[in-house]
């Protein structure tokens, strides 16, 4: 299993793979997980910080 990076140069990476018939399965599945996390941080700081 290769070491996964995040970022620009992760996106670009991810695209080439894609491009080339990759995994695209798991390429998605961690794209999934990746906007997942990014909600729940988006979420925990909406809580701290509540909008009026």
């Amino acid at each position: 299993m290769r070491r996964r990076k995040r970022g620009f140069s992760w996106g670009k990476e991810w695209l080439c793979e894609t491009q080339q018939g990759g995994s695209v399965v798991t390429e998605l599945a961690d794209v999934i997980a990746f906007w997942e996390a990014h909600a729940h941080i988006k979420t925990l700081l909406d809580h701290l910080h509540p909008q009026p």
